[in-house]
């Protein structure tokens, strides 16, 4: 069991966690952020013209790795720049890094474009960790890294763990996403709404800061992970696996009335994560489901640690938010999806996450009573 001591967050809604939820709940997008794709350098090869969620007020002439420096050392800041005592591990969970330095440019792209972006951090916050590690297992990185740094706690190998975590979007991820047919090219992304037709990118960066005692009211009782092997960029549509890492979460526990589901707005993802929440909850009361991928984007790595932070805000506020732009719920779908904000009286909620290359997750929150 981990407890979270502190945390902090930079959305494309802004630095720090208050900007977050403030979004989240009024039921905006941060229109502001939201701007066609300037980010292409190369034209050679024409894309539609998508809408991504970034922080406008960072310049765009640095680079991503001094982009995602300046987002991770605002969310160092918005949890409080903590001080750590006794042994510390410190693990960054990103899918690309700051690889979009290196893949349209001439010079050649390292092996590692991940590892300096750690360093960077603790070179800013002056930590000097006993166990380092980074990890990158797509829109599960997050998770993963809880996984281990559960692995830390129990060797008892650390005291604390402090779990950064940070993505960019540019031309790369952009192409890549287009290439899978996953990107909408709508206004916005609504999901599990009838209509939709895909995801929208966004930029973030998390820290959280874990302790293997009970030094806060908010715990992770469990982080489950399950990996398939059905495809590399799409779940099982039994969703066999998803199904096994979140009952394993809940396994000896109460069931949670909400979830901040993965929610991306892909048609296979968002029927997925329905079917599975359906058969998790056949027996009793089905849960409220919401989600974060309509107000801030697709975070890919991030991802998870966003839904973690708006889980313990739901809690610590009493509100539950709506999926934003989300009107009319898929016909085909059984779940109490949220579309309109109301009061939250609940001590737990779960987190749904589906990631590319099988992995898929499940993190339960609790927060005790004081």
């Amino acid at each position: 069991m981990m407890w979270i001591t502190n945390y902090g967050c930079s959305t494309a809604a802004g630095p720090g966690k208050k900007i977050f939820w403030s979004a989240l709940h009024s039921g905006a997008s941060a229109p502001a952020t939201l701007q066609e794709s300037e980010i292409l350098k190369n034209k050679t090869v024409a894309l539609p013209n998508y809408r991504v969620h970034l922080r406008k007020d960072l310049p765009q002439n640095i680079t991503t790795r001094e982009r995602l420096q300046r987002k991770l050392s605002d969310s160092w800041q918005d949890a409080g720049a903590p001080t750590l005592s006794g042994k510390i591990g410190v693990i960054l969970a990103s899918t690309k890094g700051c690889i979009e330095d290196y893949v349209w440019s001439e010079q050649p792209t390292p092996i590692d474009t991940l590892t300096p972006i750690l360093e960077d951090f603790l070179s800013l916050t002056k930590i000097k960790p006993v166990r380092r590690a980074v990890v990158s297992n797509a829109c599960s990185s997050v998770a993963a890294s809880l996984k281990l740094a559960e692995a830390w706690f129990a060797a008892k190998s650390v005291d604390q763990v402090v779990v950064i975590s940070a993505d960019t979007v540019g031309e790369f991820v952009v192409r890549g996403f287009h290439s899978l047919q996953a990107l909408t090219t709508g206004e916005r992304a609504m999901p599990f709404d009838q209509t939709r037709s895909g995801l929208q990118l966004g930029e973030a960066a998390t820290v959280l800061v874990l302790s293997a005692k009970p030094d806060s009211q908010l715990h992770l009782r469990a982080v489950g992970l399950n990996c398939e092997g059905v495809a590399a960029t799409r779940p099982d549509e039994g969703g066999r696996s998803l199904y096994l890492a979140l009952t394993e979460v809940l396994r000896d526990s109460e069931k949670p009335s909400v979830i901040v589901a993965h929610g991306t707005g892909t048609p296979l993802n968002d029927s997925t994560e329905d079917f599975v929440f359906n058969a998790i909850y056949s027996d009793g009361k089905q849960p409220s489901i919401t989600g974060t991928k309509w107000c801030v984007g697709h975070t890919l790595g991030v991802s998870a640690a966003l839904d973690l932070i708006a889980a313990a805000e739901i809690m610590e506020n009493k509100q539950l938010f709506a999926l934003g732009f989300t009107k009319n719920i898929d016909t085909k779908f059984h779940g109490e999806f949220v579309l309109k904000g109301s009061a939250f009286e609940g001590s737990s909620v779960l987190v749904s996450s589906l990631g590319f290359g099988g992995v898929h997750a499940g993190l339960h929150l609790v927060k005790d009573l004081e």
